[in-house]
C-alpha cells in the first residue's frame, strides 16, 4: 500500500499515519477528534498524538 501511495505522489506519507486515519474514522465524532481522543484511540499519549496532527496538518491531511 506504501507503495501505491507514493505513485500517486503521497510520498511523505509514512505506514503509521495509516493508523492515525483509521483512528479519527473510529472516533466518529461529526466534528472530528481531539488529541485526547486519538491517544486513547491508539494508545499513545496526548502529547505523542499531537505531534502526529501537527505533521499531518502541516502536510495538508488534517485540519
Amino acid at each position: 500500500m506504501h507503495a501505491e501511495l507514493v505513485e500517486q505522489g503521497h510520498a511523505e506519507l509514512w505506514p503509521m499515519h495509516g493508523f492515525v486515519f483509521q483512528a479519527v474514522g473510529r472516533v466518529g465524532r461529526p466534528y472530528g477528534c481531539t488529541a485526547a481522543d486519538l491517544g486513547r484511540a491508539l494508545g499513545i499519549s496526548k502529547q505523542a498524538a499531537g505531534k502526529r496532527i501537527e505533521a499531518l496538518e502541516r502536510l495538508g491531511y488534517l485540519r
